[in-house]
């Protein structure tokens, strides 16, 4: 169920292609799923430190809800204790900035890394990317 929820054409709508159609899909009730977990190549994005390396994380999520004013929920999969998964969702808190905001994703992250790492089995080669962004 986990790959039905993330490729649902009625909750999810790619990033990129044009603000405008995605937050038409916002206030039509749909969901914005976006994965920024995950190394940029292109040198853009917001320098951080994560576990100790050196990576760049996308803000565009934080730049979106600072301009039209909406919430941002961080997600992650953990085990159900009966078997399979459980879906859940955190409120990121209040951020003034995109950077300030991702700075808000990585201690996110950071903690459910440390808390399960069991659950991230591409952690090491997100880490490998990041010596891209040095």
């Amino acid at each position: 169920k986990k790959y039905l929820f993330l490729s649902s054409g009625e909750r999810s709508q790619p990033a990129g292609k044009s603000e405008k159609t995605f937050v038409r899909h916002l206030k039509n009730g749909g969901v914005a799923i976006m994965l920024i977990d995950g190394p940029r190549l292109d040198h853009g994005g917001v320098a951080c430190d994560f576990l100790g390396y050196s990576v760049r994380f996308n803000y565009f999520p934080f730049k979106l809800a600072l301009k039209y004013k909406a919430p941002v929920l961080f997600y992650y999969f953990d085990k159900a204790p009966n078997g399979g998964y459980r879906l859940r969702f955190v409120p990121s808190g209040k951020f003034s900035t995109p950077a300030e905001g991702v700075e808000r994703y990585l201690a996110f992250l950071e903690s459910r890394i440390v808390a399960r790492p069991e659950m991230w089995s591409g952690l090491n080669g997100f880490l490998k990317g990041s010596d891209l962004q040095s």
